[in-house]
């Protein structure tokens, strides 16, 4: 859950650092710290061996 709030608010972050980017060039930047960051609670999950069944 923390690592979700910390990516939402990463995301308005990075919204308001580039203001004036095109679309397209944000949604790529945002969609891919987004990936990383999934990625990282993955591996967190699988390495603490938290049992989601």
């Amino acid at each position: 859950m923390l690592i979700g709030i910390i990516a939402y608010l990463l995301v308005i972050v990075i919204d308001n650092i580039t203001a004036r980017v095109y679309w397209q060039w944000m949604l790529k930047l945002s969609w891919t710290i987004l990936l990383v960051i999934s990625l990282v609670n993955i591996a967190f999950l699988y390495v603490s061996g938290v049992k989601l069944i």
